[in-house]
């Protein structure tokens, strides 16, 4: 960030959020560090991000993403300036540096009146070397966005030790942009607006790119667990398959008791069962008898029986579980908004995959995008309703569909649903709609890259939502497939 522009930038702040308190501290990204201040009945918002080559400072109107785990330096900032008073604000002379000064009031054992610690909070918008510091009054460290330790770097920023002033810069090489005249700023926009404004369109969105991917890791993290388990479940069914037989091996064991010597490692028995009669290698444990031998096996048998009949339920949820997963993953692919990824994680909280963390305010995770279903038109004027995400397919099923609609998927992939308002009359008179709805839910899927894709369409009469089924998640009973190309019409 230009020197000028920081110098325009801080005037502004020191009328706006000096003598405000810090009520809030998030990290949406991981170099960048947001402060809400409440000054005068309004709370503000004050980035400071130390990510090169777009380091910069400036009040914010954007609605920014407060990330499930706090990381190091925002939990160890909202312990010490949560709830502080802003003193000061300023540039330190000929650099592009903004200090903050602030005041931390603490109750002493008894809950009364304690000391005042006092803090600065240095952004430096440096390119490379940029940094967000904490300092103590005396200027040591108490910690820092970015750690250089003194073996590695001319410069040390590390807890505890004294902050030292920055290299001198080689003069021969000039600031970023020093040399270029500012975009011109609307005559009723302030510095921090114009700075806000400048720089989403040089960097985009980086908050929600930070945002998806820590959610697409939460995702990645539980599918990988769930395939892990989905493979040991069907290790643990061959296994108990293969155990069943171990009644048969019991059986053949107490009528030769009298010949198997006690102590022996085996025993070929005579199997008259076997069509013809065959010998069979039985193994035997040298530390027990001929029936002891026998019983172990009954009870392997019996164990594994009781372990096929839990595994034969246990699979299938497990696979639905996985499913349910990649439909999340392919819903977080097509998030846009803040409110579609803070609802996303909000159905990572309730299955579990994830906690709700210190970070995330009260309630923030229950905020809802306006609504999770489309509603489009078919060229034959057809109402269609598209499901945005697994609260919106599920919402299709559950509360939107009316005897007599057509419900659409795309056949084996994760995706939207899809349902057709045919108010009761045959779907036959409506092909051109089948089509432009197949078509619809082929390209809201894992299969939008095909050049043909096969989607399933059945009277809404055949789906239903099992109990305790995660969103999204339906049965059906009977169903036609329709090959289509996947397209947006609708």
């Amino acid at each position: 960030m230009r020197a000028d522009l920081i110098e325009k930038v801080v005037e502004e702040l020191k009328e706006a959020i000096t003598g405000g308190i810090v009520s809030h501290v998030s990290q949406p990204e991981p170099r960048s560090i947001v402060l809400r201040v409440f000054r005068r009945g309004k709370t503000l918002t004050l980035l400071l991000n130390a990510n090169p080559p777009n380091e910069r400072l400036h009040l914010t109107q954007k609605k920014l993403p407060n990330p499930m785990r706090p990381p190091r330096f925002c939990a160890l900032l909202r312990s010490r300036i949560g709830s502080a008073l802003i003193r000061e604000v300023r540039k330190v002379s000929g650099e592009r540096i903004v200090e903050i000064a602030l005041d931390k009031g603490w109750k002493d054992d008894e809950g009364g009146e304690g000391s005042t610690y006092k803090y600065r909070l240095r952004v430096e918008l440096t390119g490379r070397s940029a940094n967000i510091i904490l300092l103590s009054e005396e200027g040591v460290v108490v910690d820092a966005l970015r750690h250089f330790r003194p073996e590695v770097s001319p410069r040390a920023v590390m807890p505890g030790m004294v902050l030292t002033e920055l290299p001198a810069r080689d003069e021969s090489v000039h600031e970023r942009g020093a040399g270029e005249a500012l975009p011109e700023k609307g005559e009723d926009e302030s510095w921090n607006e114009f700075t806000e404004s400048y720089y989403r369109e040089v960097t985009g969105d980086e908050g929600m790119d930070a945002y998806k991917r820590e959610l697409k890791r939460v995702i990645e993290k539980a599918v990988k667990k769930a395939k892990k388990l989905i493979t040991n479940l069907q290790s643990d069914t061959e296994k108990a398959e293969a155990n069943v037989g171990s009644h048969h091996l019991g059986e053949l064991i107490l009528p030769n008791m009298g010949s198997i010597r006690r102590g022996a490692a085996e025993a070929l028995l005579m199997d008259y069962t076997a069509t013809p009669p065959a010998e069979v290698r039985v193994q035997l444990d040298k530390k027990i008898g001929p029936r002891e031998n026998a019983e172990v096996y009954f009870k392997k048998s019996k164990k594994a029986k009781r372990a096929i009949v839990i595994l034969a339920r246990r699979t299938p949820e497990c696979e639905a579980e996985l499913e349910y997963l990649q439909s999340l993953g392919y819903d977080l692919q097509n998030c846009e908004t803040l409110e579609e990824l803070t609802e996303l994680e909000g159905a990572l909280i309730k299955g579990r995959y994830m906690r709700r963390q210190e970070g995330r305010e009260k309630g923030e995770t229950r905020k809802a995008a306006a609504s999770p279903v489309r509603k489009l038109k078919s060229s034959e004027g057809i109402l269609m309703l598209l499901g945005k995400n697994a609260r919106g397919n599920d919402q299709i099923v559950t509360k939107e569909s009316s005897k007599g609609d057509f419900w659409l998927h795309a056949k084996d992939v994760a995706g939207s649903h899809v349902l057709i308002k045919t108010g009761g009359r045959a779907i036959v008179d409506y092909s051109a709609t089948l089509r432009e709805a197949a078509s619809l839910a082929a390209w809201h899927s894992k299969a939008r890259s095909e050049k043909k894709a096969e989607v399933l369409y059945t009277d809404v009469k055949h789906v239903t939502k099992p109990a305790h089924a995660k969103p999204g998640q339906v049965l059906v009973r009977e169903f036609k497939v329709i090959l289509v190309e996947p397209g947006e019409r609708g």
